[in-house]
């Protein structure tokens, strides 16, 4: 075969059109970096948006997770139909968080109450007067006619 000037395998061989340059493992890199930080954003915008839509959902899985650890964090001064105002406000407050589909009503009607309910907690005792402020607040909220503590319904 020949192999002189002008042939593929010569000395002069030049291809003809234009050349590419090697392409740098750098650029590589940052191509691949840019891509995994997209996909970063994509997976923490669908988790806030998964969040936000089941904010209700989460807010009732957590009370109900502690209920019965609150209700042990009662003081001892409470009486027995306070301690049963107070569950009974519990199961109600739950019942109510969880008919809301929609994350933004919830937070504008029920997410106050709900904050409340979770700093009752912290020093892991719960006073009468806590207690009742936060029963007296979801009753309220959920429009529940207050019967007089002790007194028997039918009365």
């Amino acid at each position: 075969p020949p192999t002189g000037p002008g042939y593929p395998g010569g000395p002069s061989y030049q291809p003809i059109g234009p050349q590419s340059e090697k392409s740098s493992p750098l650029k590589f890199l940052l191509i691949g970096c840019g891509c995994l930080a997209l996909l970063v954003i994509v997976a923490l915008t669908g988790t806030c948006i998964y969040v936000y839509k089941k904010a209700p959902q989460m807010a009732a899985w957590s009370m109900e997770m502690i209920k019965e650890e609150y209700i042990g964090y009662l003081s001892d001064d409470h009486s027995r139909a306070q301690r049963e105002r107070f569950k009974k406000n519990i199961e109600a407050f739950l019942e109510a968080t969880k008919k809301y589909d929609s994350a933004t009503e919830w937070a504008q009607k029920l997410a106050p109450a709900f904050s409340e309910f979770m700093e009752l907690g912290q020093d892991k005792e719960i006073t009468v007067e806590e207690s009742q402020r936060w029963c007296d607040k979801v009753e309220a909220l959920l429009g529940a006619a207050e019967e007089p503590a002790g007194e028997d319904a039918d009365q």
